[in-house]
């Protein structure tokens, strides 16, 4: 299921509370331990001391309260940091069921997204 088609999920519909990372990137197999930035159905934010180009795509895997999300994703947008280092915009490509449930239950759990059987999906006002 794709979040963005199943529920029309607007992208500013993110939480914020930070959570460890695994990012490798596709194409050589580097990987690297992060913090999240905001994290929502159509993908997360993280902090890179390294650039990382758009379009390059990256597995994820992010531990949130409930386990972890096992995820795939290209980056979307990245913006030098005025501290230094980056932050790089990920567009997911692929959430793994299990982990969808999880994330659909912690944005649920924060107010940020409700789920109305007769209406589909709907952020929470």
């Amino acid at each position: 299921m794709d979040f963005n088609s199943h529920c029309n999920a607007r992208s500013s519909e993110r939480l914020s509370e930070p959570c460890s990372m695994l990012v490798r990137r596709v194409s050589d197999g580097m990987e690297g331990l992060v913090k999240s930035g905001d994290i929502g159905f159509g993908g997360v934010a993280f902090k890179s001391s390294h650039p990382i180009g758009v379009g390059t795509e990256l597995e994820l895997l992010m531990v949130v309260e409930r386990g972890v999300i096992r995820a795939a994703g290209r980056v979307a947008h990245i913006l030098q940091n005025v501290v230094g280092g980056y932050t790089v915009g990920v567009e997911f490509t692929m959430v793994d069921a299990r982990g969808e449930r999880m994330l659909r239950s912690l944005l649920e759990l924060e107010g940020i997204f409700q789920i109305n059987p007769e209406r589909g999906c709907r952020a929470a006002a």
